[in-house]
């Protein structure tokens, strides 16, 4: 991050600092503690603000299996089976909803169909 832009934000956060309840405050003053660690921690090789946000913010998949061919459908049977009948939300929303997850399936299936029918023997 350029000199310029880096006061900007700084400034930014002071801002909202100032503003802010105390709870508010807290994390401002958390996120400026993260971003200074961060900025110390880089010196070579500096990423953007933007690449630190989502290396904060961005989910971690431990196990890249659960997107295995055949997985997305499983996932996907079991919100449609488990979770939506749970949700609260007006029927209209539940069908539609249901339906576009039902038409993914299938359209995963077809999918898996025809990767199938390409494969060797």
């Amino acid at each position: 991050m350029s000199g310029p832009d880096r006061q900007r934000l700084d400034s930014a956060l002071v801002t909202a600092g100032q503003s802010a309840d105390a709870a508010t405050r807290a994390q401002i003053a958390a996120f400026e503690s993260i971003l200074r660690q961060s900025r110390r921690g880089k010196a070579a090789g500096r990423n953007s603000l933007r690449d630190e946000i989502e290396r904060l913010t961005m989910p971690e998949i431990a196990d890249p299996g659960i997107f295995a061919a055949g997985r997305m459908s499983d996932l996907l049977s079991h919100v449609i089976e488990q979770i939506l009948p749970h949700l609260d939300m007006p029927q209209d929303v539940l069908d539609i909803t249901e339906a576009m997850l039902r038409e993914e399936v299938e359209s995963q299936r077809e999918i898996q169909d025809r990767i199938g029918e390409g494969s060797p023997a």
